[in-house]
């Protein structure tokens, strides 16, 4: 497994480097404009950005052909689908990383910018990757990355409507539901941890789906 999560960082240390520095530039700037927008923004961004590079991975292995050749070599399947999944989620961890870094940076620098909004939109931002890379491992697999655009629209769009769903439901549960005890509950946060927590789920669910196709997957 060490090994596999070594080769995958090598495959994409030029494209992970890149999207660290651009992550870091783009998050300070859009922090330094303090706008509410951009606020959200800084905390989505680099988080979505840097596990891109996880992907670069499995296009190049694809490429390569180093996916047929993985094959041949004295390695289960499934090892090889774990480990694609924990390098995405290591990538994903370090784009949270990056966030929660920059923000006590600029707390430090500028103020006013550390408060539970940006968690908020922290936990927001590594649940739509969580989508994103549940949604596209299985579909990669099963399609190729020859339809790699195709998949990413796809991803996107499932991210969205799953975000947009997982409001809607919350809103409704929450006038229903809510009583003068639980006034004191910040609804923002609330609804963020929860829709992590509905996102993780799904990612794990998303690699039962991915290891399926790939064991029943003729290359």
């Amino acid at each position: 497994m060490k090994a596999l999560l070594l080769k995958q960082y090598y495959t994409v240390e030029r494209s992970f480097k890149f999207y660290l520095v651009l992550s870091v530039v783009i998050t300070a700037i859009l922090l330094f404009i303090q706008n509410q927008l951009t606020l959200r923004f800084a905390g989505i961004l680099p988080v979505l950005l840097i596990a891109q590079a996880a992907f670069e991975g499995v296009k190049h292995d694809a490429i390569s052909g180093w996916n047929k050749f993985m094959n041949t070599l004295p390695l289960r399947r499934s090892h090889i689908v774990r480990s694609q999944y924990l390098f995405y989620s290591i990538m994903v961890f370090i784009g949270s990383l990056v966030v929660v870094i920059v923000f006590v940076l600029s707390e430090l620098f500028i103020g006013d910018i550390l408060n539970v909004y940006s968690i908020t939109w922290l936990l927001k931002g590594v649940g739509l990757a969580l989508l994103l890379g549940g949604c596209s491992f299985p579909l990669t697999y099963h399609l190729g990355v020859e339809k790699s655009d195709m998949i990413q629209i796809i991803s996107v769009t499932a991210g969205i409507v799953v975000f947009f769903l997982s409001s809607g439901w919350f809103e409704f549960f929450w006038k229903n539901v809510s009583s003068e005890s639980m006034l004191s509950v910040n609804v923002e946060l609330l609804f963020s941890t929860l829709f992590w927590i509905v996102a993780l789920v799904l990612f794990i669910v998303s690699y039962t789906i991915a290891l399926h196709i790939y064991k029943r997957k003729e290359f």
